[in-house]
């Protein structure tokens, strides 16, 4: 007792102090400011008012023209220049010949290559084989010193539908005398760019019937997939928008890179420019909303119907163009709930490949299949390799071989913790297994490397983690596996010199199918043009969007299906999209509640979405205004625009809103080409980008939708005690309990004293 009256007050008064300085860092406003971390970047804020402009003359008529559709093409066989190094490569490429064509004269393969001068050419040559069916050989017999070309006839394989695949194998030899070092920095051979395959498509069959489509419509393997031109009528209503607007996402998840430009036509555009002589031509449209050529098209598919006692209009009837006898025209035609059940049969390989004949009555009875299972925010998801839609992957009868496969990340999740690959696979016991190596590569970065181990198992699993770094921002896992193979090969002394006998028939590895890849996902927290098409759609579904266009003339159309087939080409159902075109309605009121995409001029543009509070632009007239200092515009860019804007809607900012704006009809034009060009929608970037007159994309890296990182707590001397906080309560029942302490030494002091 004596201790604590002597020492107490002390070490009481000095507690008190340090629990007073410490409480600011501990109450319950420092606690939750610590917690909610750094948001979004605040939205900009407007700088000036835009001046009111004068408006744009009314559109004129669009000029349309359509070439003859194409049936040569001339593809690339690989991704710029090939080199190939070691005593034993291999190379793959594909291309694909589409289910309604077959390749007629004058189909061939060129290949350009060179090689190392020091090859022997007794013991070096290059192997052409199409399927894993040998070509042709070549002898690489030491004329490098120029190009050579290899040109390969396939105009009598009587290849069939589907993709075919071209191998490169080079043998390559620097000496007969000794055992060949397969890292030899001499062993190379280069295919060069310029080889392509040059493809001449016939049609596969001559009838008209709907058993061949989507032939001659679109066409998989041809320089352009759209075949045909979709004509809709004049004034479009919703049922036929909406068919018209599955029909172009069924063309865009046709295209091996999923860009294609919809060539789409109102009915008197299509006559203007006298398409429908021209073309092959699918119509879409009630049987009561067509002018005269659309009447037309409908007398003659009557005639095809009758013979089967149908109703052309209520069907989906296939025909000769009748002002063109050599092209093919589909009609189809319907009331809203027919024209959605065309749209899905059309679209549905389960169900197109049932067609027969040339007419399809309508309705047609069948259940719809479920929707794509969504990936569920913060729970593990798994996926195997099967699934993806691959088959074992296999690498064999090689020194070196890769393989590769590829994984989309979905819309609207993001992977921000990594993820974790187990690879499974098996190998050759045949090889040197001390030497013989394989590495897993990501998007170009390499995450692991192993030795082929001697093993008892037919399969082995791998575990590789795949960190956030290696996980491009294109949304794509690109996962490449490569095996270099050493073998000892087998001896004998000739001459009283070693040489060897490569023996690679024994090189092989196989990845299983049942190869899985796993991941934690999270809710996307930006919204960029490159992020697209988040967020108006997620894994499974279109999600609740309003399309205003209040001119939907031929211009309009192009870019808005375009943007529509670009968005949702993944996915079947489009009920979720909502046309508007009549303003005077309160439209606004239900469009709160959803996405909005806004295609048009500033005449045709609400007020409500010119200018806004968190838009960078404001327009007036033919000139787009900035409104951020992010934002810096020259008056060439300025004046005569065209650009994409996405941000939160000025209507609801828990939704978001599209602008794709131009100063004339004519200038949507160039924003349709830039999203369907496969080198312009890759600089899609931010939330903003304008177009100059020559078509140039310009993008502004300030407008960028980020997160910030929550800032990072300083680590204590003590780490037991680095995530200690002290609630608002506790520190007063802390602080009474010190103060009582303080009276009663102070009391007993007194008391002593006495």
């Amino acid at each position: 007792m004596r201790f604590f009256a002597r020492y107490s007050p002390k070490y009481i008064l000095l507690l008190l102090i340090v629990l007073i300085g410490l409480q600011p860092l501990y109450s319950p406003a420092a606690v939750r400011a610590e917690q909610s971390g750094a948001g979004q970047l605040p939205a900009p804020t407007p700088t000036a008012e835009a001046p009111a402009g004068d408006q744009p003359a009314a559109a004129s008529a669009v000029e349309v023209t359509q070439a003859s559709p194409s049936t040569k093409r001339s593809a690339e066989l690989f991704y710029g220049e090939v080199t190939l190094r070691g005593s034993l490569v291999q190379q793959d490429a594909y291309f694909e010949i589409g289910n309604g064509v077959k390749l007629g004269a004058d189909s061939y393969i060129d290949i350009y290559y060179t090689y190392s001068r020091l090859l022997l050419k007794e013991w070096s040559s290059l192997t052409v084989l199409l399927n894993d069916i040998p070509l042709e050989t070549v002898a690489l017999d030491g004329a490098a010193d120029s190009k050579q070309r290899l040109r390969i006839d396939l105009s009598k394989l009587a290849l069939g539908p589907g993709y075919h695949k071209l191998t490169l194998k080079g043998s390559m030899k620097l000496s007969n005398n000794y055992c060949e070092d397969p890292l030899n920095e001499a062993l190379w051979l280069r295919v060069l760019a310029e080889s392509t395959a040059s493809l001449n498509f016939v049609p596969r069959y001559a009838a008209y019937d709907l058993s061949h489509y989507p032939s001659p419509f679109i066409e998989r393997g041809l320089e352009t997939t759209m075949q045909a031109i979709l004509v809709v009528p004049d004034n479009i209503s919703q049922s036929s928008f909406s068919a018209a607007a599955s029909l172009a996402q069924f063309v865009v998840q046709q295209s091996p890179d999923s860009k294609v430009a919809i060539p789409v036509y109102t009915e008197s555009d299509a006559v203007a420019g006298k398409l429908p002589a021209s073309s092959h031509s699918i119509w879409i449209g009630e049987p009561g909303q067509w002018g005269s050529a659309g009447t037309e098209l409908l007398a003659a598919a009557a005639k095809v119907s009758a013979s089967v006692s149908a109703d052309a209009k209520h069907a989906i009837t296939i025909l000769a163009s009748p002002w063109n006898g050599g092209k093919t025209a589909m009609l189809v035609s319907g009331d809203a709930e027919q024209l959605a059940e065309a749209a899905t049969i059309l679209t549905s390989q389960q169900l197109y490949r049932q067609l027969r004949g040339r007419v399809l009555p309508l309705p047609q009875q069948f259940t719809l299949p479920a929707e794509a299972q969504e990936l569920t925010v913060d729970e593990r998801y798994t996926i195997t390799l099967q699934e993806m839609g691959y088959s074992d992957l296999k690498i064999e009868n090689a020194i070196e071989g890769a393989t590769q496969f590829q994984y989309i990340i979905p819309a609207d999740r993001d992977i921000t913790d990594g993820a974790q690959l187990q690879l499974a696979y098996s190998h050759s016991d045949a090889i040197d297994h001390n030497k013989s190596m394989l590495t897993v590569t990501v998007n170009g970065t390499p995450v692991k490397s192993i030795t082929l181990s001697e093993s008892a198992n037919a399969e082995e699993v791998l575990d590789v983690f795949i960190p956030p770094a290696a996980i491009d921002v294109n949304r794509t896992l690109n996962i490449d596996i490569k095996v270099q193979f050493a073998n000892d090969g087998s001896g004998e002394t000739v001459g009283g010199e070693l040489r060897c006998q490569d023996n690679n028939l024994g090189n092989w590895a196989v990845i299983s199918k049942h190869t899985t890849l796993s991941f934690i996902p999270t809710g996307r927290k930006t919204a960029n043009l490159q992020s697209l098409p988040y967020p108006f759609a997620n894994a499974a579904a279109w999600e609740p969007t309003t399309l205003v266009a209040p001119v939907l003339g031929t211009r309009e159309l192009q870019l808005a299906l375009g943007l529509i087939g670009q968005i949702g080409a993944s996915l079947p159902d489009v009920s979720a999209l909502q046309l508007v075109q009549d303003l005077s309605g309160e439209w606004q009121q239900e469009a709160k509640n959803r996405h909005v995409i806004f295609i048009g001029t500033q005449a045709s543009m609400p007020e409500a979405f010119n200018g806004y509070d968190t838009s960078y632009v404001a327009f007036a007239g033919d000139k787009m205004n900035s409104q951020t200092p992010e934002v810096q515009l020259l008056d060439p860019l300025a004046h005569n625009y065209a650009a994409l804007q996405l941000t939160r809607s000025p209507l609801n900012q828990e939704r978001y809103l599209l602008l794709a704006a131009a100063a004339t009809p004519e200038r949507l034009q160039d924003l349709r080409t830039a999203i369907a060009d496969g080198e312009q929608s890759g600089q899609l970037s931010g939330r903003l980008v304008a177009l100059d007159a020559e078509g140039e994309m310009f993008n502004f890296p300030e407008t960028e939708d980020v997160v910030a990182a929550s800032p990072i707590s300083q680590p204590t001397v003590n780490e037991r005690w680095q995530d200690f906080t002290i609630s608002g309560i506790a520190f007063a029942i802390i602080l009474l309990l010190a103060l009582i302490a303080v009276f009663a030494g102070y009391w007993l002091l007194r008391k002593r004293g006495d």
